[in-house]
């Protein structure tokens, strides 16, 4: 999910990365639960953050293999926005920092790290940062081109 407070992005690093590694904060849909109450959900436990989604960004599915074992994974990207100032990550155990960033750093530094890692779950990442910044940039130049009319 990228959670916006102005220009500001959220930012998570989970204890088992790299000290250099950050990412949007996104978690797991719990079985019935609805993909917008669960984003909504995992934002707060993730970032402490009260999230108003705003758009839906991404839809996609990617089928993994791991250890002999094939998953078919679904991941839902959201654009949502915040009010709150403070960055509080619920539990320790499962987010180790939380910050701002911005979206050019996702799409630059962060984007560059990732990939310089080569391994497959941080390129599926950026493909999903990649598709949802240009979703973000078609939605705005849009925006601007076309006003609204009821």
């Amino acid at each position: 999910m990228l959670i916006l407070n102005g220009a500001r992005l959220a930012l998570i690093r989970k204890p088992h990365f790299e000290q250099s590694i950050w990412r949007p904060p996104g978690g797991g849909i719990k079985p019935g639960e609805d993909v917008a109450a669960g984003a909504v959900r995992e934002a707060l436990e993730e970032t402490g953050l009260r999230v108003r989604l705003r758009r839906y960004l991404v839809a996609t599915t990617a089928r993994f293999t791991h250890a002999g074992r094939t998953l078919d994974w679904r991941t839902h990207v959201f654009l949502a926005d915040t009010a709150d100032e403070e960055l509080r990550p619920g539990d320790p155990e499962e987010i180790a920092g939380a910050r701002w960033g911005t979206l050019d750093e996702l799409a630059g530094p962060l984007r560059v790290r990732l990939l310089e890692t080569g391994r497959a779950l941080w390129r599926y990442r950026v493909a999903l940062h990649d598709c949802a910044l240009e979703t973000i940039d078609l939605a705005a130049s849009a925006e601007t081109r076309l006003p609204f009319r009821s």
